[in-house]
């Protein structure tokens, strides 16, 4: 064949239809029962702006993230009208966004997030409008969580993350992409560091002239699979849970997503309508060393309680229909890991943490033209590459300082009820204890604080991020934050 993707998720799946539109032979691989990947859970916002947030304001790396971002959001009336043929029909929910900055969380984190969300949405010229409070804080269960203001953002919707992924395999199917249900243990390497072969657990041995690695979370694996490929930017997991609840017209009442900025190191409580009597929400993000199948029951108590208590429709009487778990991937520096790696032929397309299925009409095009054509279009590609050196996310104490505070946000919005002493003491103990983490990174250039705040409950994270950098420098490597 012509290109061997690994990986069944929204990426994978949309690069695959985009080589088979091409003229090019592909072969899917992966294992049906396998799950965990971040797509079949997904909320499938589409969002250019409700996860911007202060602190990526201030990063080259995120920056360069966003301009994908708007140059994506042009893609998705054609691409969801490409698949609408085999089986999408009207994926776009264009019913809007409404971000809402309430009393839940905290002031250091989601007041500046929405500030800066705000921000940026004057700078693009984008059509919006700021309320103060809510048109439905009277409808709160919990008026102590009342909103003290809305961004309203009338183009930002979402997709139905389920019947997108059936249109993708429907259309790729129509396109002669052939599926097997399997997974790899091994990728060999050739003479001139050409990729030779991709073996299967089950003893198949493939022979393609490309093979492309889109396995979210899972990718770190199958990077240290392949004999002598110089250090690629490790992907952990950001185990994410989401609950599919419904009650008579509960939907209907929504109308619109519902989300708050992001916080807590997660992208924000939010609810999407899925049906009239159906809604979507999520969700958590609790950074693991490897994916976890199943959703900890602490994260999905957690998230029922912030939904019966923020949002404006009553999910308390609501049946559960589904509990959805999905393990995001998360680099180590939080920017996505694209294109060819130091072996010829061997493509990685993952690492986009949150906005994979958002940029997937896009990154999925441009990998494409890079195999079929030998270049993509996209400026700031080259930044994202797999080999890079860690992007810094901030300086030492800056990062120490933002999982501070995402750390004491998740607090808040559990309602904790601490006295102010014991709240200079837990601050205090986060503060100490990351320090201490922080303190035992080589370069000034810390990882996300998803990843330091979680350091001392994973400390194999600490491991990778050091291993990660000693690698890079023996390497060369040359691609710095």
């Amino acid at each position: 064949m012509d290109v061997l993707i690994i990986g069944g998720g929204v990426l994978g799946l949309s690069t695959a239809v985009r080589l088979a539109g091409g003229g090019l032979s592909v072969t899917v691989v992966e294992p049906e029962a396998g799950g965990g990947g971040a797509s079949r859970a997904a909320g499938a916002m589409l969002g250019c702006f409700g996860e911007i947030t202060a602190a990526g304001l201030r990063s080259d790396a995120f920056a360069a993230r966003h301009a994908l971002a708007l140059r994506t959001r042009a893609l998705w009336p054609g691409w969801a009208a490409e698949l609408a043929d085999h089986g999408g029909g009207d994926l776009l929910n264009r019913f809007g966004t409404d971000v809402v900055l309430n009393a839940a969380g905290a002031d250091v984190v989601d007041t500046r997030n929405f500030a800066a969300i705000e921000a940026a949405v004057k700078d693009a010229g984008e059509e919006h409008s700021v309320e103060q409070g809510s048109p439905w804080a009277a409808d709160l269960p919990q008026q102590r969580e009342r909103p003290f203001a809305t961004l309203h953002l009338p183009h930002e919707g979402s997709v139905p993350a389920d019947r997108l992924l059936t249109a993708l395999r429907a259309t790729a199917l129509a396109r002669g992409v052939r599926f097997v249900d399997d997974a790899v243990s091994e990728v060999t390497v050739g003479v001139g560091g050409r990729l030779e072969s991709v073996v299967l657990r089950s003893g198949v041995r493939f022979t393609p002239r490309h093979a492309v690695v889109a396995a979210g979370a899972f990718s770190r694996r199958l990077a240290e699979a392949v004999a002598d490929l110089p250090p690629v930017m490790p992907v952990v997991a950001g185990v994410g849970v989401s609950v599919v609840v419904s009650a008579p017209g509960i939907g209907a009442a929504l109308g619109r997503v519902v989300r708050t900025p992001n916080r807590a190191f997660a992208c924000g409580l939010h609810a999407i309508p899925r049906s009239r009597d159906v809604i979507y929400i999520g969700a958590t993000n609790v950074v693991h060393t490897d994916p976890r199948a199943h959703a900890p029951t602490q994260d999905v108590h957690f998230l029922i309680e912030c939904a019966m208590r923020q949002l404006p429709v009553d999910v308390a009487e609501a049946g559960i229909v589904q509990v959805q778990t999905g393990n995001r991937p998360v680099p180590l520096d939080g920017a996505p890991v694209l294109g060819m790696t130091a072996v010829d032929g061997l493509w990685f397309l993952t690492g986009t943490y949150r906005d994979g299925l958002f940029l997937s009409p896009l990154l999925s095009q441009q990998l494409a033209d890079a195999i079929i054509g030998g270049h993509t279009e996209v400026p700031g590609w080259e930044m994202f590459g797999p080999h890079r050196a860690r992007i810094g996310a901030g300086d030492r104490q800056t990062v120490v300082d933002e999982a501070v505070a995402h750390s004491m946000a998740s607090g808040f919005e559990t309602d904790w009820g601490l006295s102010n002493y014991w709240l200079r003491m837990v601050k205090g103990s986060f503060r100490s204890a990351l320090r201490s983490v922080a303190d035992r990174i080589a370069d000034d250039a810390m990882p996300v604080p998803e990843v330091l705040a979680r350091i001392p409950n994973q400390p194999g994270l600490l491991r990778l991020v050091n291993d990660y950098d000693k690698a890079t420098a023996r390497a060369g490597s040359g691609v710095s934050g």
